[in-house]
């Protein structure tokens, strides 16, 4: 995150990351292994400086008020954290790159969605994934062929792009109104895991 920061790489959301334990009724910052030990619980947070970015716990039995406790505790060191790196992103940091975003053609979009769409929307009750896959790397070559007259060169290489944005948008259409997966699992099924 400092390194980011003081990069010209236009980045300018430090992120702070911490371990909390507790013994004896006290939180421990970056606590040592062996405190570690004896701690009712391990905690990993990171954040920015104004929300939470992942928690990760190890634990036998916590109640959830001290376990958010914790994790206030976390995201309080975070901000300290995160603050330091600002002083030093101001201190040494690089004047941030320019870059140019990627875009896409909206009449590339369209005429791709035209000939695509219901393609995709089939594609996608379809159980088999490697089958899906081969599906959709198959859209990409014919869908190129479809744009290459209208558009330069350089555009083709967005094709694949454009094809995952109509199926994203179609995917979250369809986990909405079904309430399941491409796979056929409802939003709460889990896979079958298995090992030999």
């Amino acid at each position: 995150s400092s390194a980011l920061l003081i990069s010209d790489i236009p980045v300018d959301a430090p992120i702070g990351c911490c371990r909390v334990g507790y013994v004896e009724g006290e939180f421990l910052l970056n606590p040592t292994h062996k405190e570690r030990e004896s701690s009712l619980f391990d905690l990993v947070c990171s954040s920015t400086e104004d929300r939470v970015l992942m928690i990760e716990c190890k634990a036998n039995s916590v109640s959830e008020g001290l376990f958010v406790e914790a994790v206030k505790f976390a995201f309080e060191q975070n901000k300290i954290i995160v603050a330091k790196q600002k002083e030093l992103g101001a201190f040494c940091g690089k004047p941030k790159r320019n870059i140019t975003f990627f875009s896409i053609s909206e009449q590339m979009y369209k005429k791709i969605e035209e000939a695509f769409g219901e393609k995709i929307k089939e594609n996608m009750v379809i159980e088999e994934k490697t089958l899906r896959q081969d599906n959709f790397d198959r859209f990409v070559q014919e869908a190129e062929e479809l744009v290459k007259e209208d558009f330069p060169e350089e555009e083709l290489a967005k094709v694949p792009a454009v094809l995952y944005r109509i199926q994203e948008k179609e995917f979250r259409k369809k986990i909405i109104t079904t309430k399941s997966r491409p796979d056929g699992r409802g939003l709460k099924d889990l896979r079958p895991i298995w090992c030999k």
